[in-house]
C-alpha cells in the first residue's frame, strides 16, 4: 500500500517516479490486486481522509521497446481518473 504523499496530484491524476519506490524495481512493487482476477496493482491510500482504493494496470507504454510509464486506473472510485508511473 502507498501514500498518496508519494505522488504528485494535478488534473485528478496522480504521478511519481519509479526511483521514489525503495530501490525496488516498479514492476516488482505491484501484484495481483484480487484473489480471482489476474488484475495487477496497489492500493492507494489518502493520506488526507484514511480511505484505500485499489488500482490496476491499465497500460504498459514502451518506445523503442523500453518502457516509458505505466498507467493504473481505479478501481470503483471516481475521485481521481489515473495514477502514472514514469521508469525513470
Amino acid at each position: 500500500m502507498y501514500s498518496t504523499d508519494s505522488f504528485s496530484y494535478k488534473n485528478r491524476k496522480f504521478s511519481t517516479f519509479a526511483s521514489d519506490f525503495d530501490g525496488f524495481t516498479f514492476s516488482q512493487m505491484f501484484t495481483q490486486v484480487f484473489d480471482d482476477a489476474c488484475d495487477q496493482g496497489f492500493e492507494l491510500m489518502s493520506a488526507r481522509t484514511g480511505k484505500k482504493v485499489k488500482v490496476t494496470l491499465s497500460k504498459t507504454h514502451k518506445r523503442e521497446g523500453d518502457i516509458t510509464h505505466w498507467e493504473f486506473l481505479p478501481y470503483g472510485d471516481d475521485s481521481f481518473d489515473s495514477l502514472i508511473v514514469f521508469n525513470d
